[in-house]
């Protein structure tokens, strides 16, 4: 059986392509092979029950990288050991496959893009679930509706990645995801080039969206417009420094901190290798946030009319122990 080449030309994790593309691109000749050796059966015997695209028209099936993680993320592994587990190829398990046709006629897979990806890999004909776009239907449209309809089934299917969800939500259009779009955007971060795509990457942003529900945006904001003159020329942003932050700013009214005393403090934690690891069992942010003041204090220690941030009472505030401030090593020793 022919093998389709893998190619070495660059890979767009946004772009639209084909299904043999991915393949060819997704791969490898011998895990080709490798799927190859699995028997096919059941192949479906209600020719109505199930839309079948044969082979010579396995071209006009597509996969839209904006929303549909398999274009940036393909797991072969999964695939492999997928079929591997049944002992070969079932159309009875593959027939979930859901797609939609633009008014292009272009087809465009929704879910089942491994499945897919083995019929190809085996030249047998794919059959799926097909709906239709209304015809007067724009590109935007179309992909707004596929990306809810792949949103809503990553919630109950096998893991995304946090980041890949975010990614198909944006695209989806739902509110939570335009409302931290923004918000990187107004910080200067960006997740998978949504927000300010020109600042640093914000890692592990759950934690971050998670504090901005608890602690609000204008927080958020306060927190990183002290971080702004730190992210030039990096790479990258911990949420849980960022976040840490924000629980800490949003407490500025109570504990009438200086922000030039607090940048110093950023500018501390940012140099030191320890300040983001082993942080408190069960609130990182809020043991950030403990570690913050501490070299807040230290910053203004002996500086006239400095007033220092009373630690005890900060734990009181996240409901934590006041034994925290002996049993957080970081605070003890730096």
């Amino acid at each position: 059986m022919a093998i389709n080449t893998p190619t070495s030309q660059p890979w767009d994790p946004n772009s639209t392509v084909t299904i043999n593309e991915l393949v060819t691109n997704r791969i490898k000749s011998q895990q080709q092979t490798n799927l190859c050796q699995f028997p096919v059966r059941g192949f479906p015997t209600d020719s109505k029950a199930l839309f079948n695209i044969p082979v010579e028209d396995f071209d006009n099936i597509l996969v839209d990288g904006l929303y549909n993680r398999a274009v940036e993320d393909f797991n072969y592994k999964k695939l492999y050991e997928n079929v591997k587990r049944r002992g070969g190829f079932e159309f009875e398990s593959s027939s979930g496959i859901k797609a939609f046709q633009r008014p292009d006629e272009k087809i465009y897979l929704v879910d089942g893009v491994h499945r897919t990806s083995f019929c190809v890999v085996n030249k047998i004909p794919v059959y799926m679930n097909l709906h239709i776009h209304p015809n007067n239907w724009t590109v935007e449209q179309c992909r707004v509706k596929e990306a809810q309809v792949y949103t809503d089934l990553s919630y109950h299917q096998y893991s995304q990645n946090a980041e890949q969800n975010f990614k198909a939500a944006y695209v989806a259009k739902e509110s939570w995801a335009i409302e931290l779009a923004d918000l990187l955007k107004q910080i200067g971060l960006h997740i998978k080039t949504i927000g300010d795509s020109s600042g640093p990457r914000l890692t592990g942003y759950k934690t971050f969206q998670d504090t901005v529900k608890e602690c609000g945006e204008v927080a958020a904001l306060d927190a990183g417009n002290l971080l702004s003159d730190f992210m030039e020329d990096r790479n990258s942003i911990n949420a849980l420094l960022i976040s840490g932050l924000t629980v800490l700013t949003s407490l500025k009214d109570d504990f009438d901190f200086k922000d030039r005393y607090l940048t110093k403090a950023i500018a501390a934690a940012i140099g030191s290798k320890g300040f983001l690891k082993g942080t408190t069992h069960g609130k990182p942010t809020q043991g950030i946030a403990l570690r913050m003041a501490h070299l807040y204090n230290n910053q203004g220690n002996g500086m006239k009319q400095f007033k220092s941030i009373d630690m005890a009472s900060l734990c009181t505030v996240f409901d934590m122990p006041i034994a925290t401030l002996q049993a957080d090593n970081y605070l003890i020793t730096v």
